[in-house]
């Protein structure tokens, strides 16, 4: 046995300075290296990803609707039918989201949406749906086919088609186009 730790000792003596095994000191310097490079990588993806639009997803990224035919509504239409176009009498639940007892919607009217969930509520006989959340703003599409108008709530919105428009609220002191069809 003796033999044995010893071989297992003078094998350690022979490896590489630079074998991946780490020190005491190394491992406490990795510490200190992670714990100063993870935040300042945090802090610059954050400016970033605001200087770019609502985080990863631009706001306004969001592309016609490229479904057809008789189904290709079906989950707005029985959405609709459950709640109506006025589910929400408070303009300010649009900037809540994560305060108010939302509905979901599924099936809309595009392949990139195919079998997902969103939340949605409607207001005023406009359906909006909450696709791209962030942590400082909302933003998704909305479904306008009665009326010409937003809410001043709404910072910013534009049509993509078929009375669909992408929406966002900002954080305050944002300046954001206000496009009707």
């Amino acid at each position: 046995m003796a033999a044995h730790k010893e071989g297992v000792i003078s094998a350690r003596r022979k490896m590489p300075p630079n074998s991946p095994r780490l020190s005491v000191s190394r491992s406490c310097g990795l510490r200190v290296y992670l714990g100063v490079a993870l935040p300042l990588c945090f802090t610059l993806l954050a400016i970033v990803s605001l200087t770019v639009g609502c985080g990863f997803h631009r706001w306004d990224g969001t592309p016609p609707p490229n479904m057809n035919g008789s189904n290709a509504m079906a989950g707005v239409s029985t959405f609709i039918a459950s709640y109506g176009w006025n589910a929400s009498t408070n303009e300010d639940d649009l900037s809540r989201w994560d305060d108010i007892q939302s509905r979901h919607i599924r099936d809309l009217p595009w392949n990139r949406y195919t079998n997902q969930q969103f939340k949605a509520l409607t207001h005023d006989r406009i359906l909006y749906v909450l696709t791209n959340p962030g942590w400082d703003h909302y933003a998704g599409i909305a479904y306008n086919p009665q009326t010409n108008h937003f809410p001043p709530i709404i910072d910013g919105f534009k049509p993509i088609g078929n009375h669909w428009y992408v929406w966002c609220i900002m954080p305050p002191g944002s300046k954001w186009p206000k496009v009707y069809e």
